[in-house]
């Protein structure tokens, strides 16, 4: 139950990232959604692995996700780069 705002706010930290990558470029709601998408994955995996980092309490509504050194935080590689996770991600889980 803690979790869920690292969760959520990981999601929302991506979709900011997503649109500070385009400032002055046209956004588009599925690139948006795939940047999003493809933070879902990464959580999933660390979820996984026992390795999800979250805060006991929000102070401020600050997540653990927050204090990453922003360019080890750079989690959202591009468009193309995020439909070849997804491609992986999908022959990954259609094989177990």
């Amino acid at each position: 139950g803690t979790s869920k705002i690292e969760f959520y706010g990981r999601l929302a930290n991506m979709a900011h990232r997503y649109q500070d990558r385009l400032k002055g470029k046209e956004e588009n709601e599925k690139d948006l959604l795939l940047a999003v998408l493809h933070e879902a994955f990464a959580m999933l995996e660390e979820m996984e692995g026992g390795e999800f980092k979250y805060l006991s309490i929000a102070f401020g509504n600050e997540i653990y996700n927050d204090f990453i050194d922003s360019a080890e935080n750079e989690g959202y590689l591009g468009v193309e780069e995020t439909k070849h996770f997804l491609e992986e991600m999908e022959k990954k889980y259609n094989d177990a």
